[in-house]
């Protein structure tokens, strides 16, 4: 079932909805307009206090669905409908990075950006957003997977040059990666990692990944004085996977 919010409002109407009926899985899907400019109270409030919902959170640096106006997200120099000199971070300030920002909240669980622009990136994004809902379902907090995307009309590009676009600009201004992975949800991301298909070659920003959940982990559990050896046996299994490679492939990785 999916209900309609006004806009901005979506985490507000999540965090009703979850409450109410606390075994389902609630999800919003937002622009970054909607989150980043008007709902931005709403989903700072939303992370701080810990709600147990998701948030697809979308950055294609406009208004996408209203006009193609500059947004918080918009780049220095970007050309919108309501910036068309480009944006002039002088007189309207710099973009907001939002996963940055939403990772210092002590309720967040689970907040990384991932990309759209190629197929390796997509299959990454795809299991950000399983890690985010299996978050959710583990009752760990609030997750959010923001995904750099196109907007190929209101940036008056092709198709095949605004994926170049996110690659070459949007990337190098909002870098991919792991903001905050809570120790519970660092040891569900292990797991599933471990459960998956042993013969496929994991790549290096999945390498680098696990290996910097390990190191969250332990020094977690470490601080809590409890014995961190099963769980860093698990996430050793992961490198070894790469380091059984043979040396070609290592190289390609």
């Amino acid at each position: 079932d999916f209900v309609e919010a006004p806009h901005g409002r979506a985490p507000a109407m999540a965090t009703g909805i979850k409450r109410v009926l606390p075994d389902r899985i609630v999800f919003t899907y937002q622009g970054d307009g909607d989150l980043a400019s008007i709902g931005m109270g709403e989903i700072v409030h939303a992370a701080a206090r810990g709600e147990n919902i998701t948030v697809i959170f979308i950055n294609n640096a406009n208004f996408g669905m209203t006009g193609g106006q500059m947004a918080p997200t918009t780049l220095p120099g970007m050309k919108t409908t309501s910036s068309p000199l480009g944006r002039d971070v002088e007189t309207q300030g710099f973009p907001i990075r939002i996963a940055e920002m939403l990772s210092t909240l002590d309720g967040a669980g689970y907040v990384v950006r991932r990309s759209l622009h190629d197929p390796k990136n997509i299959r990454l994004a795809k299991k950000a957003i399983r890690m985010a809902f299996e978050t959710q379902a583990r009752g760990l907090g609030f997750s959010l997977v923001e995904l750099l995307s196109t907007c190929p009309t209101n940036w008056g590009m092709t198709p095949v040059n605004s994926l170049k676009f996110v690659e070459e600009h949007m990337v190098p201004a909002y870098p991919l990666g792991d903001y905050k992975v809570a120790a519970g949800v660092a040891q569900e991301k292990i797991k599933s990692v471990i459960a998956s298909d042993a013969k496929q070659s994991p790549t290096k920003q999945e390498i680098a990944s696990s290996l910097s959940l390990l190191a969250m982990t332990v020094e977690t559990l470490c601080k809590k004085k409890s014995s961190s050896q099963a769980l860093a046996d698990k996430a050793f299994c992961l490198a070894g996977r790469y380091w059984r490679m043979p040396p070609w492939t290592r190289a390609r990785q």
